[in-house]
């Protein structure tokens, strides 16, 4: 009888070793999974941060391209604007006046310092004259800054244009000073350090 007890306490105590080592083997796996979920939750975290001070560089870079150039933060980009009183195009005229632009002239050092960044031109009218004139007579106001753009030495290659007519107006037609703020040129400012944009950047 105590030979057959001691066999069956040697029993229990290997049963209960074999179910002790079961659980240690499912503690030491379960051990892996949170260090794998660790490391993973901190590759996640450290993606994150980096992303994070990406934005801000890319914001910075922003205010900096903004504050060289002056013009306003749109969703496509920089949005600068030549028109009024500086570049005041007569109607029906794609011609640049012959004296100093100051903002085309900051445009042209900033295309200089920063290959990265390329330009979407757009050109505008009034609304006096027909659709189809006001288009032709946009197009060749963007061309017409386009070209003062290369003969500063900026690369073609870099700079788009578009004619948008009478479309998108920034004032009121109806009057000589609307009319002649709306006939201007806006400059896109593209930046890829400052991330992707889209669209053709006028109001």
């Amino acid at each position: 009888a105590a030979a057959i007890k001691a066999q069956a306490a040697v029993a229990d105590m290997s049963l209960e070793r074999s179910t002790l080592s079961a659980r240690l083997d499912e503690s030491d796996r379960e051990l892996e999974r949170l260090r794998a979920q660790l490391q993973a939750a901190s590759a996640d975290y450290a993606r994150e941060l980096q992303a994070s001070k990406a934005a801000i560089e890319r914001v910075n870079a922003l205010q900096e391209v903004v504050a060289e150039v002056g013009g306003r933060v749109t969703d496509n980009g920089i949005l600068v604007s030549l028109g009024g009183d500086e570049l005041r195009f007569p109607s029906g005229s794609a011609i640049l006046p012959r004296r100093e632009l100051p903002t085309l002239e900051r445009v042209v050092e900033l295309l200089a310092e920063r290959p990265q960044i390329r330009a979407q031109i757009g050109g505008h009218t009034d609304s006096s004259g027909s659709a189809q004139i006001n288009r032709a007579l946009s197009e060749q106001r963007a061309e017409a800054v386009k070209l003062a753009l290369v003969e500063r030495g900026i690369d073609e290659s870099r700079l788009t244009t578009a004619g948008y007519g009478a479309d998108q107006p920034i004032a009121d037609n109806a009057t000589e000073r609307g009319r002649r703020e709306n006939r201007r040129v806006d400059i896109l400012i593209i930046d890829g350090d400052v991330g992707p944009v889209a669209g053709e950047g006028s109001d």
